[in-house]
């Protein structure tokens, strides 16, 4: 049975519709503060929050978030209409750029109210009154926005939970995701960037001790007790694991190096491919062919504004899911880093690199090594930065020279680091899928075209 659908304003299920706090920003101690800038993918990021000194100006309780508030970006083109739910506990408010939407608890199912909410964005960007830069959401608009409610709260809260139950499998991949990610860096920074390993058997032949041992010590973080009591199966693996680096260095103009490494520029260290320079004429007008992949598109994925082209493309310019990509251009602090793209078939943008290998060791190598270098790189790009963009040339690449491993160093990588990297892609895999499903789902289920049994 299809669910009865109500015509209803924002306003008649909430109990509070209002903009936030005008902050007094400290570094100190104080209350966090959500800006428009930490709200973006139907999600809210507190490392961008910054804090309010309480002590010079109070907040009124009112505007301090609850559990399932929603929160709307009010204010100017591009930000305005992006929408996410609060879900936590904490003490925590917006700046008076942000509109909060409490929704009534009595009358509606909180995170059902947050998918409907997110559901129409595009109607609530079109919302916006004023001139071009200067544009605003009126919290009245908002508040007098029809949108079509499901009128029985049982049906309203099996369809909040399952949405709500998708998004926490993608957050929960994203979270096993950047634990990946934060051990693959440890060892790779230990290993291949302060060739701990190496430093530890260098210096045990120095003083006439072990290499092996100090080495196996290095990468297991255990005593020489502690090594003596793990199963043969494990010794095995870590001495061979342990002879796959060399025990001393040698002297080069770029600096010490592993016996048998070599300073490579990094532009070297893979093919890289910048994208295509497409024009307006090249976009078809009812998105037919294939997707155009742009900045926005690595961060965000395909979406409403994505452009599409039926034009011809030489076939170094395509990409599909596993591409491994580097953004050289755009704002250096949110612009310049390397991706993984998991959004199917489509057509590389320019300013953007991709970056062929020859084996998933040197994919997983180069991945490591760019995001190492994500600070350096930013700071290239900051002395050359004009009307805030800032580039990464190919100059520079050339110029910038990084320690490669040899077969052994490779083969360590494909045993440690490649693991890594494939459980991190396939988790990015699934979330794309699961993203896909989700806003496929979203408009049929809040219309009652689809019900959960």
């Amino acid at each position: 049975m299809i669910s009865k659908l109500q015509l209803m304003q924002i306003k008649n299920f909430t109990t509070l519709i209002k903009r936030g706090i005008t902050p007094k920003y400290t570094e100190e101690n104080g209350t966090l503060v959500i800006n428009q800038r930490c709200i973006r993918h139907s999600k809210i990021d507190l490392s961008l929050a910054r804090k309010h000194n309480t002590s010079l100006r109070a907040i009124s309780s009112d505007k301090l978030l609850q559990k399932y508030d929603v929160l709307v970006n009010s204010t100017g083109v591009g930000t305005l209409g992006r929408v996410s739910q609060y879900l936590d506990n904490d003490s925590i408010t917006v700046d008076s750029h942000v509109t909060i939407i409490r929704p009534d608890l009595t009358k509606v199912d909180p995170l059902y109210f947050g998918f409907l909410i997110r559901n129409c964005q595009d109607r609530i960007e079109s919302l916006a009154e004023g001139s071009t830069g200067q544009t605003e959401l009126s919290r009245i608009s908002l508040g007098d926005l029809d949108l079509n409610f499901i009128d029985d709260k049982i049906v309203q809260q099996k369809i909040g939970r399952f949405l709500y139950n998708l998004d926490r499998k993608v957050w929960l991949n994203e979270e096993i995701n950047s634990t990946l990610k934060s051990i693959s860096q440890t060892i790779f920074n230990s290993w291949f960037i302060n060739f701990d390993v190496v430093r530890a058997k260098a210096a045990a032949l120095e003083n006439d001790l072990d290499p092996l041992f100090a080495g196996m010590q290095e990468i297991s973080g255990k005593t020489k007790e502690e090594l003596q009591l793990i199963s043969d199966e494990n010794y095995q693996s870590l001495t061979a694991t342990t002879n796959l680096f060399p025990d001393e260095f040698e002297e080069t103009k770029y600096g010490q190096i592993p016996k048998g490494w070599k300073w490579m520029p990094l532009y070297s260290t893979a093919e890289y491919v910048n994208g295509c320079s497409f024009k307006s004429k090249d976009f078809s007008t009812d998105k037919s062919g294939l997707p155009i992949i742009k900045i926005a598109e690595l961060k965000a994925g395909i979406a409403h504004q994505t452009k599409f082209t039926n034009a011809e493309v030489k076939a170094k310019y395509a990409i599909d899911n596993g591409s491994l990509l580097y953004s050289w251009s755009g704002s250096p602090e949110t612009s310049l880093e390397v991706f993984k793209w998991f959004g199917g078939k489509g057509w590389l943008n320019q300013h953007i690199f991709l970056i062929n290998t020859s084996s998933l060791s040197q994919k997983a190598y180069v991945f490591n090594l760019l995001t190492h270098m994500k600070p350096v790189l930013i700071d290239v790009a900051k002395n050359k930065q004009t009307t805030g963009l800032g580039h990464v040339t190919v100059a520079d690449m050339k110029r910038i020279h990084v320690a490669v491993p040899d077969e052994n160093g490779l083969k360590a990588i494909t045993e440690y680091l490649v693991p890594l990297y494939q459980m991190d892609s396939n988790n990015t895999l699934q979330n794309e899928n699961l993203k896909q499903q989700r806003d496929t789902l979203i408009p049929k289920l809040l219309s009652g075209e689809l019900e959960i049994n």
